[in-house]
């Protein structure tokens, strides 16, 4: 029997390194539904810039620019990241442009915004502990998860390839979920600005 829940990892932000700096989209960024709807091939990059720039800037600190930024449970990754995620052929992602303008308004050109085009909503409900009821948007239901277990029977009958890399569907969160076999890409050196939790760990 398959152990999904120690197979599979949720990308995280770094959180033992104390001035990582995290997304914060510009106007133009945030009006373009980046989250929820794929950015339009060959249309302009994302921008974001440092949402913490002012605490950083009382406490005398200077930002530590990592190769994955997050912005909530979405990130930008540099192109040496990219290249090996293209190498895999994920269906549904989606790797736009990014621009990172840092707290001295340096202008950082080379990441990708990780976007997918669909979620997959594979946590049991019957192993999983989360809130009810959930919160309703539309048609769509979103619960707040305690800890996860993933469904067994949907992954079983899911190629690898097409689960290697997701985006978790009916979650508040949607956070980006990894196989193992892709661990080493975001882990990196152990300096990547992302930590890796299995899914066993939530």
């Amino acid at each position: 029997m398959t152990d999904y829940d120690n197979e599979y990892y949720f990308i995280r932000m770094e959180d033992n390194r104390e001035y990582v700096p995290y997304l914060r989209p510009d106007t133009s960024t945030s009006k373009r539904r980046f989250r929820n709807e794929s950015p339009a091939m060959g249309s302009s990059p994302l921008i974001f810039t440092n949402a913490l720039k002012d605490d950083f800037r009382e406490a005398g600190a200077k930002a530590e620019i990592a190769d994955i930024l997050f912005e909530s449970s979405n990130f930008v990754v540099r192109d040496h990241i990219r290249a090996k995620l293209l190498a895999h052929e994920i269906p549904g992602m989606v790797l736009h442009p990014a621009v990172y303008i840092d707290d001295n308004d340096e202008w950082h050109e080379d990441y990708w915004f990780v976007g997918f085009t669909s979620r997959l909503d594979c946590w049991d409900r019957e192993k999983s502990t989360y809130s009810s009821p959930p919160l309703q948007i539309g048609a769509n239901e979103f619960y707040d998860i305690y800890s996860y277990s993933l469904n067994r029977k949907l992954l079983d009958a899911t190629p690898l390839e097409n689960r290697l890399l997701f985006q978790m569907g009916g979650t508040q969160d949607a956070m980006i979920v990894c196989h193992q076999t892709l661990a080493p890409v975001f882990r990196g050196d152990g300096q990547s600005g992302a930590r890796l939790q299995l899914v066993s760990d939530y």
